[in-house]
């Protein structure tokens, strides 16, 4: 499980690790606050953040495979993204510094005959899914 919490640039992750039974347990349950599996971590950056963590449920899930590949430039990942019988793919950049980062990102798209297209976050096109479903 991943909470992102936005930065001025970017994101911090926070990681906490689920087995397949835990994991299958919440998206069953549809709510974090059962008990059934240690969130605490979770649960104390969003309450540092004034949020209530027992308003908070599961509304679905999404599923990537990411391929990474350590380049001089930064770290390549190639994401494939399953979520509601839709699959996404997105590649990214990780760098240390923003501004060089975008300038080597983009040189190696051109180098590599990839087109730009902005993304929104797998988060919004989660939910933009969602909303066309329910349509």
């Amino acid at each position: 499980m991943t909470l992102k919490v936005p930065q001025e640039i970017g994101n911090i992750e926070y990681n906490i690790s689920l087995s397949l039974d835990e994991a299958q347990f919440l998206l069953g349950e549809k709510d974090l606050t059962c008990g059934k599996t240690d969130l605490s971590e979770i649960f104390d950056l969003l309450i540092e953040r004034d949020i209530d963590v027992s308003e908070i449920t599961v509304i679905g899930s999404l599923t990537t495979i990411r391929y990474e590949q350590k380049l001089p430039i930064g770290l390549c990942a190639l994401d494939k993204n399953d979520y509601l019988g839709h699959t996404d793919f997105e590649l990214e950049l990780e760098v240390e510094e923003n501004t060089q980062g975008k300038r080597d990102f983009f040189d190696f798209l051109e180098k590599n005959q990839v087109e730009y297209r902005f993304s929104k976050s797998k988060v919004v096109r989660f939910l933009d899914c969602l909303r066309h479903l329910k349509k």
